[in-house]
Parts: structure tokens; C-alpha cells; sequence
């Protein structure tokens, strides 16, 4: 269990989150008989609909403090630009992070969880492990180039690593 489950874990605890558009995007897809949205033929349009949807949560996310992300709109772009990825609008795709980090829209450290060896392959996720290390690599590429702070979350039990998450909030507050 992953980024998702520590994501749920910290909602069930009471703090605000932002799923991932992703998932809803391929979930959408595959209920319209899209077999491989991801897929070459149709990952242009896929990774600007998740833009999109990500867009569209953030611009709803109540101004009530702390929010965690399941993915920003930084990863989406990551996805677009590396080899497996595409868009057919880059320069609106790279307008709309633009406006996100300018306005400092989030906070400047990112928590990337540490993989546990491992990947589960669903009808959502179908990287396998090699492509899985690579995306993580490109991710952390992007957000240190940018000039956020990246935090591992190192393996441990969902709760253990919620609780990393809290602890390091709490320690950046001087809590």
C-alpha cells in the first residue's frame, strides 16, 4: 500500500485531500469502452483531461489550511513530457502550472513516499516495476528543478507514515 492509502488515512484522520485525477480519468475512460486510455492512441487527450480535472479540484479546494495532494498538477506535467507521456496542448498545459507555482499555490516541500519493491497492477495502474522507478525518478527531477524541498517517506505502515507526514509538519511549524 502506497501514496492513496496514506492519502485516505490522513482524510479519515480529519485534514482536507485532493484525490488523484488521474484514477477518475481512466476509470471514465474505461466505463466509455476505452480499453487503454494511457495508450499511445489516446494519451495526448488523457494526460490534458487530467490536467483538467486536477485544475478544477484545486480551484475547489476550501481555503481551510492544511490540504493534501494525491498528485499536483507538476506530476501531470512530468507525465507529458517523459517518453511514455504526450499532450496536444503543452504551452497551455505549462501556462496553467506556471500559474500555480507563481502564485505559490503549494507548499514548497513534497512528501514522496518510498516505493515498497513493489507495484500492483489493476485496470488503473499498469506500469510495472522498472517504469514505476522511472516516473518516480522524473517526479522528483521535476519538483527539485523547480525548487521544492523533497521528503522521503520512508517504508513503514500506512499509519506509521501518516504519521511522518504530521511529524514533519509539526516540526517545520516548530510544533
Amino acid at each position: 500500500m502506497g501514496k492513496t492509502s496514506i492519502i485516505r488515512c490522513l482524510q479519515n484522520q480529519g485534514y482536507h485531500v485532493v484525490g488523484e485525477a488521474a484514477t477518475d480519468v481512466i476509470r471514465n475512460a474505461l466505463d466509455r469502452g476505452i480499453e487503454k486510455p494511457w495508450d499511445k492512441d489516446h494519451k495526448s487527450d488523457f494526460n490534458d483531461e487530467i490536467l483538467e480535472l486536477q485544475y478544477r479540484r484545486q480551484n475547489e479546494v476550501p481555503d481551510t489550511g492544511l490540504v493534501f495532494f494525491d498528485r499536483s498538477m507538476i506530476d501531470t506535467l512530468t507525465y507529458a513530457l517523459i517518453p511514455m507521456g504526450g499532450t496536444k496542448s503543452l504551452k497551455t498545459m505549462t501556462d496553467k502550472v506556471q500559474s500555480v507555482i507563481d502564485d505559490h499555490y503549494y507548499n514548497t516541500t513534497v512528501f514522496f513516499i518510498d516505493n515498497l519493491n513493489g507495484c500492483e497492477n489493476t485496470e488503473i495502474r499498469h506500469e510495472n516495476l522498472k517504469q514505476l522507478q522511472s516516473i518516480e525518478h522524473h517526479l522528483k527531477q521535476s519538483y527539485l528543478a523547480l525548487g521544492y524541498k523533497v521528503v522521503h517517506i520512508t517504508r513503514d505502515t500506512i499509519e506509521n507514515r501518516a504519521k511522518q507526514i504530521l511529524s514533519h509538519i509539526d516540526a517545520s511549524r516548530g510544533l
